[in-house]
């Protein structure tokens, strides 16, 4: 059976690695499959999205590239958000849920193989398996620890030679999808010196949202 690429996954820094990862679905047995990776320090957001752009030249359309909700945030004394940076790279981004908890529990389920429940009684396959390429992915699964003072969450790093999780942080928005806000329905703004809802005012062709 074909495999069909999900999407991509990425959690975005400059000085710290940035991570990408690629995801296919078989849509027969819904199992995911992680098959690429992307990891590197210091590269501009700009030439990060022609990276992942050109690494993903002959694969299939993508269903859509989830990234980290920070990502939205305006830069200071540019007035652009690293979204719109790749935007305009020709790679549309969408919020991915950034419950860390949720997140983490996501992917122990998924990795679980259960067995052992007797006669009559199917074994539970993993959810999910990565090519052996992710090679950062694969060494981060191996040694990342829980936190000392919350069994549910990881361990984050607090210096330079701790485990790094930016390829963990990847592959927990994979896990667990797109943001509910982007998912909700999009509700009319209420506009508090009009006292009613409309759409919002135009000034100059574009539209002036509330803040």
């Amino acid at each position: 059976v074909p495999l069909r690429p999900s999407g991509r996954r990425w959690s975005p820094t400059i000085s710290a690695p940035a991570a990408a990862l690629w995801y296919a679905k078989n849509p027969a047995t819904m199992q995911t499959f992680v098959y690429r990776e992307w990891v590197q320090a210091r590269v501009p957001t700009t030439r990060q999205a022609m990276i992942i752009k050109n690494q993903s030249m002959g694969d299939p359309p993508m269903h859509l590239t989830l990234a980290d909700p920070s990502m939205w945030r305006k830069t200071k004394g540019i007035g652009t958000s690293e979204a719109e940076e790749y935007q305009a790279g020709g790679i549309t981004l969408t919020r991915a849920n950034n419950n860390r908890k949720q997140g983490w529990s996501r992917i122990h389920k998924m990795l679980a193989h259960d067995t052992g429940y007797g006669p009559g009684v199917p074994n539970r396959e993993v959810e999910v398996q990565i090519f052996p390429e992710c090679v950062e992915l694969i060494r981060w699964l191996a040694n990342v620890e829980r936190a000392r003072d919350d069994e549910e969450d990881i361990k984050e790093p607090t210096n330079l030679t701790d485990l790094r999780d930016d390829v963990g942080d990847s592959f927990r928005y994979g896990s667990q999808g797109a943001s509910s806000v982007d998912n909700a329905p999009k509700k009319p703004r209420r506009w508090a010196f009009r006292g009613q809802e409309e759409e919002p005012p135009r000034r100059h062709g574009r539209r002036r949202l509330a803040r």
